[in-house]
């Protein structure tokens, strides 16, 4: 699996309408403070910091897939990274839009 950032669990959590509180919840047992990581991953600041936690990993591709089955289509992002995008998004983020227009100005 890809490497998960903070912003993309929240924004997969915001999509199920998961809350920090209800994550906390969950995982409580699994990992460390789970009430003050869910806060981080929820709040902006640290949204480019990658989870480690091999259970948050795996709840996180199992909503993923009940996303896209609920959506019924699976968007990806269109530089090629395979990282999946919401929304009317086209790119996951700066650095893949770049990616995308580098690659437009090279061919």
């Amino acid at each position: 699996m890809t490497e998960v950032t903070f912003a993309d669990f929240a924004k997969l959590a915001t999509k199920r309408k998961l809350t920090p509180e209800c994550l906390a919840q969950r995982f409580a047992g699994k990992i460390d403070r789970p009430g003050e990581f869910f806060y981080r991953v929820f709040k902006g600041q640290y949204a480019a910091v990658v989870i480690s936690y091999r259970s948050v990993l795996a709840f996180y591709s199992s909503e993923l897939q009940c996303h896209q089955d609920a959506v019924g289509r699976i968007r990806v992002c269109a530089c090629g990274c395979g990282q999946p995008v919401f929304d009317r998004q086209k790119w996951t983020g700066s650095a893949c839009r770049q990616r995308a227009a580098r690659r437009r100005m090279a061919a």
